[in-house]
């Protein structure tokens, strides 16, 4: 599909404002294209919104800065609903994890029923949330390539 390594690394150095450019144009298309799409009963945003939360609490905690610096971008995207004591609780305890494995299986079966074109600009889109902090984890590395097809 693409090489993974080449754009993780395009975007660790992408300079913040031209990431918010990308993450803005980006935002506009996914939401559009998976508003209406429904697969298997799951909403297609809702496991967007779920998987780019993941993103940021994928080891099982939720870390602080990461969550604040990727906030404005939820907000932008899926509007004001998402406070950090919420989303902390959610991804809380032994639960956390089973909430992580549920956000990445949503968006895989999602993400495979979605064309080629959209797949590359729904992980474009997060690749800017996983690299709010200007460098992609190898745990979130790996997050990421849960979605499949992915060299």
């Amino acid at each position: 599909m693409f090489d993974f390594l080449k754009l993780c690394n395009y975007f660790e150095k992408l300079p913040p404002l031209k990431r918010a450019a990308l993450l803005a144009e980006k935002s506009v298309k996914v939401i559009a294209g998976l508003k209406d799409m429904n697969v298997d009963g799951i909403d297609a945003v809702d496991a967007l919104a779920s998987f780019l939360i993941g993103s940021v609490v994928c080891d099982g905690n939720v870390n602080e800065v990461e969550y604040l610096l990727i906030y404005p971008s939820l907000v932008r995207i899926f509007g004001d609903d998402f406070d950090y004591n919420t989303i902390k609780a959610a991804f809380k305890g032994p639960h956390g994890k089973k909430a992580v494995k549920e956000c990445v299986s949503h968006m895989e079966k999602i993400f495979a029923a979605l064309d080629e074109e959209m797949r590359r600009d729904v992980f474009a889109l997060s690749l800017c949330a996983v690299a709010v902090d200007g460098k992609i984890s190898l745990k979130e590395r790996m997050y990421l390539r849960k979605l499949g097809s992915i060299k």
